[in-house]
Order: structure tokens, then C-alpha cells, then sequence
């Protein structure tokens, strides 16, 4: 055998195990390729199960806001009305003379300081039939003539003394009138303005509706002719998920109308992504530590299906989140995680705290120095827990904090308060059922504290106490 035929019978049996090498390759590639595309199908799913049960708490907080919001309005109007003279005073009036008229303006401007409310887009009006007087604050002549009608009977569906819907130059508006036979008193409130307030603003992943017990969506037009079912039936019911929440001071549902995609790409998973990409190619045991946080990272967002964990779960995973959150910002800070054997077991509601250690790598790391994170938990002489998360970034600024003070102790919602805090609050409140309080505030010389206290009163004041007096980090 000559050397040329030789070598091209070699080449000949090599090019027939490349094949059976590739075959080989093939057969073993396609069904881990199919394994992949589950578990990636499978990890989507709970993904989007997880955000689904995220958005129905939300959902939930925000109308307990809402219901609250309303409960606080119900009372302030029937306190003020018991507590005023004038209207039974001008009700009983034999004659319109100038005290009759000097009630009337006393009452009107009353009325109007009572309007102030909330931040919220609040009409009130009075009408007193047997004087012919009807005058309202911020007037709406359209809404002036359906409430006339409803008062005077020409529109007896209407009911009194409930939340109904009225609309008025195409703006629905969520309203009560209370009757108080010589007289009746109204209260409308725009539902856009009540919506903003509870941090219900929608966008277009997102939408929400008012519905009644049929499902019926009253603000979307004055006919109410249109249903859930049908409007979603009309966009796509695979391109749309529905969540609904009752409210019970009003009987109505707030539904929110969620776009599927955006239950399926969360920011925190993009940035892992993109961090895991700059590193492939350059740093192969970087890329191994990010694969391997990852796995543990949504391992357990995958498998959190209760309403509680543990502390030390809860800050283990932050742990994981931290490290992730260094690589991909290689300098810029550095953290301690705390979390002694005597409240390790406490059970808390999982990501809760996860919400602030992210807040401080949103907000902390913009200048130039670097940051120092502490997130620790701590067993007080009482035997309860205090949990703390506190930087040294900018800290909060002081229209923040006073947003803050004044939804903690009056329910106002402004435009500084931003929806996670309050989501923090309301849940917090929810869960324990005024056995917990959270606390912001500013350390010196610079940066945010968060502190979470579940324990007794007494603590609670003594929390209180040392914030005001100013804690150094």
C-alpha cells in the first residue's frame, strides 16, 4: 500500500468517527437541550406564579389603603356634621336674613377646609331642600345636576348613605350622599385621584378597573355595559392576567389587568443576565460564582410558597443577593450581615427586608465613596426582635421623612412617598397587627436606616426615642 492511498484510508475511517462523534454529540445534546427548556419553562412558570401572588398582596394593601382612606372621610364628615349647629340652624330657618346668610358662608367655608383631604380630587356639596339651597366646593355644574337629581328623586335608582358611581363630563366619580333628613350632605371624590392615591396609577403593562359585583366596569364609561370577561376576551386572554380585590366599604372590586410579559422579565433577572454575559468569556471562575448564586438566588424565589420564613433564611438569601450585587458593582460597596442564633428562627414575610438592602444599592451608590451596608437583627432586653438595614449613602432627604411621618400617623399619601415604603408599612401592619413598627431615618454624618421592630409597646417607645435622638451607624 502505497503512502497516498495509506493516508486518504485514514482520512476516510477519521471522517466516518466524526460522524458517529457528532451523531453521538447529538443524541446527547438534544434531549439535555429538551431538559434545559423545561426546567427554563418550569422556572418561568413559578416565576410568574411568584409575581402574580407579589401583585395580589399588592393589590390587597392598597385597597385596605383605600377602604381606610374612605372610613377616615366617612368619619371626619359625620363628626363634623353632628358637631355643627349651623345646619339645623339654617334647615329650621323661618327667614332668609343676614344671620341665615352669615351661617351659610360660615358653613360653606367649613365645607371647603374639609375638601382638603388627602391630596384627593374631593368635591362636597350641601343641600338644604326646604331653603332651596344647594352649594358645593370645586363645582362641577355636571356633577351639581346629578346629584341635584338624585336628591330631589328624579333619579330614584340611586341609593343614599353608600359609595356609588356617578359620572359627570367623562369622569367617573366615586360619591356618597348622606342623608340626614332635613338635609343631605355629599362627598365625590374623582376615582383617577383615589386610584393615584393608593398608588393604583396603571400603566401599559398594567391597568386597573372598577367593577360591581357582576363584574361590571364602571370607569370606563357612564353605560356600564362592559364586563372583565368580555374586555379581556377583547385584548387577548393569553396576552392578560386579572387580579380582583374587594373593597368592603364600598362593595366594588378593583381589578387589576396585568400584561403577561411583564410577569416574565423581572430587572433584577435582565442585570443578572447581562452581568453573567460580560463575565463568560473573561473570567471563567466569576462566571461559575454568578451561575452558582443565581441557582441558589431563585432556587429559593422558586420554592417560597408561604406567607413566612425564617430570619436566617430570609437573610441568607439576601446574602446571595449582596454577593451578586458586588460583582456586578466590583468596588463600589461593602456590607455585613448579622444575624445572631437567638433570632434566627423568627418568622418574617420573605423579601420584605430584601426591599431595603435593594433601596440602598439603588439609592446609596451614586457618588464617588465607597458604601458600607449593615443589615443585622438583634434580641432586646425583652425578649423581641429588632431588624436593621442601614447605609452610609446620601440618606433620606427631608421631604421623604416627612412624607413618611405623615402617612404613619394620618394616612395621607403624598407625592415623595414612594409606593414601596408605603407597601412596607401597610404590609407590616397587616401582618402583625400593630405588633410591629418600621422607622426611617437619616445616620450620621450621612446615610439611611431602616429599623423593624416586633415586639411590645414598650419597645416600641423606646425605638422611637432613640431615632429621635439620632442614631450613628
Amino acid at each position: 500500500m502505497d503512502t497516498h492511498h495509506f493516508l486518504k484510508t485514514i482520512y476516510s475511517k477519521l471522517n466516518k468517527l466524526n460522524v458517529r462523534l457528532a451523531l453521538v454529540s447529538l443524541a446527547l445534546m438534544i434531549p439535555t437541550l429538551m431538559l434545559i427548556t423545561w426546567i427554563t419553562l418550569r422556572n418561568t412558570e413559578n416565576v410568574r406564579i411568584d409575581r402574580l401572588n407579589e401583585k395580589q398582596n399588592e393589590l390587597d394593601i392598597a385597597v385596605s389603603q383605600m377602604d381606610l382612606t374612605l372610613d377616615i372621610l366617612d368619619a371626619s364628615i359625620v363628626n363634623f356634621v353632628a358637631g355643627n349647629p349651623d345646619f339645623r340652624l339654617i334647615a329650621s330657618a323661618q327667614e332668609q336674613d343676614t344671620e341665615f346668610w352669615l351661617m351659610n358662608e360660615r358653613l360653606y367655608q367649613q365645607i371647603s377646609r374639609l375638601g382638603d383631604f388627602a391630596s384627593l380630587d374631593l368635591h362636597m356639596s350641601v343641600c338644604f331642600p326646604s331653603q332651596d339651597l344647594f352649594y358645593n366646593r370645586e363645582a362641577d355644574p355636571g356633577l351639581t345636576r346629578k346629584i341635584s337629581a338624585v336628591i330631589t328623586g328624579r333619579e330614584p335608582d340611586h341609593e343614599f348613605d353608600r359609595w356609588l358611581v356617578f359620572w359627570s363630563g367623562g369622569t367617573p366619580y366615586l360619591g356618597r350622599i348622606y342623608d340626614f333628613t332635613d338635609y343631605y350632605v355629599t362627598c365625590c371624590i374623582s376615582l383617577g385621584s383615589l386610584l393615584d392615591n393608593i398608588g393604583l396609577t396603571g400603566d401599559q403593562d398594567e391597568k386597573y378597573w372598577l367593577t360591581d359585583p357582576q363584574m361590571h366596569i364602571l370607569n370606563i364609561s357612564d353605560s356600564s355595559d362592559i364586563t372583565v370577561s368580555g374586555l379581556l376576551a377583547h385584548h387577548g386572554e393569553d396576552n392578560w392576567k386579572t387580579l380582583s380585590s374587594l373593597s368592603a366599604q364600598t362593595g366594588y372590586r378593583i381589578c387589576s389587568f396585568l400584561k403577561t410579559d411583564s410577569l416574565e422579565q423581572p430587572h433584577f433577572i435582565l442585570n443578572s443576565l447581562n452581568t453573567l454575559y460580560n463575565y463568560s468569556e473573561k473570567d471563567v471562575a466569576t462566571t461559575r460564582s454568578i451561575i452558582r448564586l443565581l441557582s441558589r438566588y431563585y432556587r429559593h424565589v422558586i420554592n417560597v410558597n408561604s406567607s413566612y420564613i425564617s430570619l436566617r433564611e430570609e437573610f441568607s438569601h439576601i446574602d446571595d443577593y449582596l454577593k451578586l450585587q458586588q460583582i456586578r458593582y466590583p468596588g463600589r460597596f461593602d456590607y455585613e450581615i448579622d444575624c445572631p442564633d437567638s433570632t434566627g428562627n423568627l418568622p418574617v414575610p420573605p423579601f420584605l427586608i430584601e426591599s431595603f438592602v435593594g433601596n440602598s444599592i439603588k439609592y446609596a451608590l451614586g457618588g464617588k465613596a465607597k458604601v458600607m451596608l449593615l443589615i443585622q437583627s438583634a434580641e432586646t432586653a425583652s425578649g423581641s426582635t429588632r431588624i436593621t438595614v442601614s447605609d452610609t449613602g446620601p440618606g433620606f432627604t427631608d421631604d421623604v421623612l416627612d412624607a413618611i411621618s405623615e402617612y404613619q400617623q394620618s394616612g395621607i399619601v403624598s407625592e415623595e412617598l414612594g409606593v414601596g415604603i408605603r407597601n412596607a408599612i401597610d404590609r407590616l401592619h397587616l401582618i402583625y397587627q400593630g405588633q410591629a413598627q418600621i422607622i426611617f431615618s437619616n445616620v450620621s454624618p450621612h446615610g439611611a436606616r431602616v429599623d423593624i421592630l416586633i415586639t411590645s409597646s414598650g419597645d416600641l417607645k423606646e425605638l422611637t426615642k432613640e431615632q429621635t435622638n439620632g442614631d450613628h451607624f
